[in-house]
């Protein structure tokens, strides 16, 4: 049997300001199989380099401002520890219901028959994994990569040849064709995942659940994946504006 463990992390989401009456410290709750991916990321210096990426790219801000990916990253953990706290009951399904595999496709096999899946599980690993693919400048970056592609064949291929996954070579085409340069550094997430050790079960879901979301548009808008996936883009956008608006 498999032996997981939880785990905590305490971070400051305005590290840049000073101290106010009401505390910028929060600890975030990390399941089990998010605890397990962290400290992979962690020690392939991962989470170290999106500390260094800065949450707006290029786009030039007040010091006490800044915010990183990684702020960006525990700010968004932090707000499903308190959708869940608060308003559990609101919500279709909670962060304890269990996701059966099917709903992922004949992929996820990595799961023992005693182990499960649940919303909360999908929803730290997605947030773990969205931002770990973005480069320094972030869409700017990204943005000239895909524009690139498109001009140079040489250079097309060699970003479809980047994995031997064939799964990954029709996604690079997918999003270059359709010039999505917003959803480019995901596929870098994936590269990323690839090289993280394949036996712990936490990577093997990260890339399940990542390729889900990127081919959501494939997913019934009645399935709960669909339903989770929307909970995911909601937070994503209110943690996007809460520190927007102090810019």
């Amino acid at each position: 049997e498999r032996n997981y463990k939880m785990s905590i992390i305490e971070h400051n989401l305005l590290p840049k300001q000073k101290s106010r009456k009401s505390n910028l410290k929060v600890k975030v709750d990390l399941y089990a199989y998010a605890t397990e991916l962290y400290n992979e990321l962690y020690s392939l210096g991962i989470i170290d380099r999106i500390r260094s990426i800065p949450q707006l790219g290029v786009i030039k801000v007040q010091k006490s401002l800044k915010k990183s990916r990684y702020d960006y990253t525990i700010l968004q953990l932090y707000f499903h520890q308190l959708i869940k706290k608060e308003l559990q009951p609101t919500l279709k399904y909670t962060y304890n219901n269990p996701v059966k595999a099917k709903e992922f496709g004949e992929n996820i096999n990595c799961l023992a028959k005693n182990e499960r899946l649940t919303v909360g599980d999908i929803l730290q690993i997605l947030s773990l994994v969205y931002s770990i693919g973005h480069f320094y400048n972030t869409f700017t970056a990204s943005r000239a990569i895909v524009m690139l592609a498109n001009e140079d064949n040489a250079f097309y291929k060699k970003l479809v040849n980047n994995s031997k996954t064939e799964r990954f070579q029709i996604t690079v085409k997918k999003i270059i064709t359709e010039r999505n340069y917003q959803r480019f550094h995901l596929l870098n997430s994936l590269l990323v995942l690839e090289r993280c050790n394949q036996n712990k079960i936490s990577v093997l879901l990260a890339q399940e659940i990542l390729y889900a979301y990127i081919n959501k548009d494939t997913i019934p808008i009645d399935s709960k994946l669909h339903y989770v996936f929307e909970i995911f883009r909601n937070v994503r956008s209110v943690s996007y504006i809460a520190y927007d608006l102090q810019i």
